[in-house]
Parts: C-alpha cells; sequence; structure tokens
C-alpha cells in the first residue's frame, strides 16, 4: 500500500470533517434548499458517513500494530469516558430539546452555563480516554485522535458562526468557558444559573 493504514484513516477522518463541515455551510443549504428538512436530511448524512467511517478504520486495524496502553489505570480510564458521554448525551439533549433540528436562539442555562460547548467537551474527553486508557492498537489510536482533533476544530469553527449570527453570543462568551469554567467570572455565571431563582410573592 502505497500509504500506511494510520495515514490513511486519519486521511478518512479528514475527508469525513471536509464533508460533516460543508453540509453544515450555508451556501450548500441554498444549493439543497428543496430538502424540507434539512438539518434531519444533515443528522442522517453525518450518521451514515460516520457509519462508513468506522468500517473503514476496522477494515484497516488488522493491519496496525500492537502497542501498550499508554496509561494503565482502566478504572480511571472509564471514569472519564463516563463523565465526557455524560456532557455529550446531556448537551445533545438539552439541545434538540431546548431549539428542536434548527438551532433558533442560544441555550445559556443547563450545561451551556457550564460549558458554551458541552457536545464537542463530552466527545473530546470520551474519545481522549478511550485513546490513553484502552487502545493497543496504531490505527485505532490514529482513528480516536483524529476525531478527537476533528470536534476540536469543529468548536472553533461552531464559535466563528455563533458570533456571526447571534448578536448576545459576544457576551455569553465573555462570561462562559469554551469548555471549562476556568476563570472566576465564569464560575460566576455557572452558580447564577444552578442557584434557584426565589419566586416572587405577590402582595394584594
Amino acid at each position: 500500500m502505497f500509504l500506511s493504514p494510520e495515514t490513511f484513516v486519519v486521511l478518512s477522518v479528514m475527508i469525513f470533517g471536509l464533508i460533516h463541515s460543508l453540509f453544515a455551510r450555508d451556501f450548500v443549504k441554498k444549493k439543497l434548499y428543496i430538502i424540507n428538512n434539512y438539518r434531519g436530511f444533515y443528522i442522517i448524512n453525518a450518521l451514515f458517513t460516520l457509519i462508513l467511517l468506522t468500517l473503514i478504520e476496522m477494515t484497516f486495524a488488522k493491519e496496525g500494530s500492537k502497542i501498550d496502553v499508554i496509561i494503565k489505570n482502566p478504572l480511571l480510564g472509564s471514569f472519564f469516558v463516563l463523565i465526557g458521554g455524560f456532557f455529550f448525551m446531556g448537551g445533545l439533549i438539552q439541545f434538540y430539546l431546548s431549539v428542536g433540528l434548527e438551532r433558533s436562539k442560544l441555550i445559556k442555562t443547563g450545561f451551556y452555563a457550564f460549558s458554551r460547548h458541552p457536545i464537542y467537551l463530552g466527545g473530546i474527553v470520551s474519545l481522549v480516554s478511550l485513546g490513553l486508557f484502552f487502545i493497543e492498537n496504531t490505527v485505532h489510536i490514529s482513528f480516536i485522535f483524529s476525531l478527537a482533533f476533528y470536534l476540536f476544530v469543529g468548536s472553533l469553527i461552531e464559535d466563528y458562526y455563533l458570533l456571526r449570527d447571534f448578536s448576545d453570543y459576544a457576551e455569553y462568551k465573555n462570561i462562559c468557558g469554551k469548555y471549562l469554567p476556568w476563570r472566576k467570572k465564569h464560575l460566576k455565571f455557572l452558580f447564577q444559573n444552578i442557584k434557584p431563582k426565589k419566586k416572587k410573592v405577590k402582595v394584594y
């Protein structure tokens, strides 16, 4: 083979990322205006290409080399994978319950008070944890870290478009951390959203 299996898998992830990103761009949406539920089409397309990508990775994994696990602590690894999964699924569920298939407003509560990108955060944490604590194959680890890098780049692109499309995003970006609430103002914003709001008592 002209390319190593690891390089081929990384390139496959890059192509997947390019296709996924192109279908999210406005000029592509305008070209495909005839599709009524574009967001639904986008999700189905993403799942289909991800399944195809996974099949490619599994095929080439047979040619990968066996390596030692980077960090030999499966209990700690499982903890981080679960934490990542919690943020990924929590952010995803809250997103679709709040705005449905089309992002029509900013979400600033719940998971989105902790992180501006809880879905990306959860995906990156889970993938990196799998790569560090469990993977023993060079093709698998190339695949995992390539996907994690793609999510990182995706969060940067998402920031750009949210800043363009929502006038209040600049303020939200200033008070809520990209991934973690690592500054005092981030924590203040988080606790303001966690603290139960007092009901106003009407005086007659």
